[in-house]
């Protein structure tokens, strides 16, 4: 029977965005309620403090997606017993596990595609981060030693820390001489969001022509990616898979495992080709499109039908194979997984009845709304409201 002393995990992030409510659906596909778990999301922004609510709450375990340098934050809750798992690289230790997606899987994508164009070079951009052991730019080194390629990095402050990526007009003076004294045509990879739409920004303000002297790989979010001029190609990280190996580690160490001593690799990243490479826009399966409906629509009552409809010009047969291909689930789970997360949001951060949380998720019969919240959490909406308190 559940009761309220189920297990608290704890669900913290910088933002809410389509990778991290993925990860959230994959994280919640394990510890559900039904096995004695209720996860919570936190919003915790850069340069922000961890919320009080956090503390408050009194978490048996954290799966963070955080930078190694805000691992720190988490030490209180380290020190008095917490574990945590964090899905952005970094050192484990004996109560905080690493799961991470295959970067030496995004990289081989990169060097097949720049390969193909026939660049002159390949370069990483490595984007406001800290440099040490586990930053991105330290792995691609490792990667190019084990390939025998050249390694071209350039680290890029952060210039988004105190405005949106959409409001720079002017290039720093370091980034544009630096692009522009690159021998094209070249190709420019990044594994930090903004950088795609940064770099391919900078490139348009320069004159610079992409993709003809400089290819862009990404791993920006989908409304990022499709917001650069061109828009930008991004590789896609196996986010719910990555959720649901966080979610695993977190249970073992609440039950009293040592968090393991290597970090834990994901398989399975895709990518989503777009003109930054010179993909041309095909006129068949538009997965970005289907993604970025699913967003803005999936808690307006959308039906697969419409998807197809809205933004496809295939068989719902071909749309449904490629789909699952890209994304690692069905139009229809990913129509459930956005309703089913905003349906947790709104029950945690808000006072309104579970019958008007349906409607503002895409339901109109509330007693639908009922069996598939049950079937998804094990419980009901309201006794997820009075356990995730």
């Amino acid at each position: 029977m559940i009761t309220s002393q189920l297990k608290r995990i704890a669900f913290v992030v910088p933002e809410i965005n389509e990778d991290t409510r993925s990860q959230a659906a994959g994280i919640c596909q394990v510890a559900s309620p039904r096995n004695g778990f209720v996860v919570r999301d936190f919003v915790a922004p850069e340069h922000d403090p961890l919320q009080p609510a956090l503390y408050a709450w009194q978490p048996h375990a954290i799966i963070t997606y955080v930078a190694n340098e805000r691992l720190c934050e988490f030490d209180p809750m380290l020190a008095a017993g917490v574990p945590v798992v964090n899905t952005a690289r970094g050192k484990p230790s004996e109560r905080l596990a690493i799961v991470v997606a295959d970067a030496q899987d995004l990289y081989d994508h990169v060097h097949r595609v720049f390969g193909a164009l026939r660049v002159r070079q390949t370069w990483q951009v490595v984007f406001g981060e800290e440099l040490g052991p586990f930053s991105t730019q330290a792995r691609y080194l490792k990667y190019t030693r084990q390939r025998g390629v050249p390694f071209h990095s350039q680290w890029v402050a952060d210039l988004f820390e105190d405005c949106a990526p959409y409001e720079f007009e002017e290039v720093d003076p370091a980034v544009a001489s630096w692009l522009l004294s690159l021998r094209k045509p070249v190709g420019i990879f990044s594994q930090h969001i903004y950088a795609g739409y940064y770099i391919a920004r900078c490139c348009e303000l320069l004159g610079i022509q992409v993709p003809t002297e400089v290819a862009i790989i990404g791993t920006d979010s989908l409304h990022l990616a499709k917001a650069s001029n061109p828009p930008v190609t991004s590789i896609r990280a196996p986010t719910i898979e990555i959720g649901r190996e966080a979610a695993r580690l977190a249970i073992q160490m609440i039950e009293g495992a040592r968090a393991p001593n290597d970090i834990v690799v994901v398989q399975g990243m895709t990518m989503l080709a777009r003109a930054s490479t010179g993909a041309a826009p095909k006129a068949d399966c538009d997965i970005d499109a289907a993604l970025g409906y699913i967003e803005r629509y999936a808690c307006d009552a959308l039906k697969v039908n419409s998807l197809l409809s809205e933004t496809q010009s295939v068989s719902r047969v071909t749309f449904h194979k490629h789909f699952l291909q890209a994304t690692g689930v069905t139009p229809a789970q990913a129509i459930q997984q956005r309703r089913m997360g905003e349906a947790r949001r709104l029950l945690t951060e808000s006072q309104m009845s579970p019958s008007s949380i349906a409607g503002l998720c895409g339901y109109t019969d509330y007693m639908h709304f009922y069996r598939v919240f049950r079937k998804v959490e094990g419980v009901s909406p309201q006794q997820y409201r009075n356990l995730a308190k």
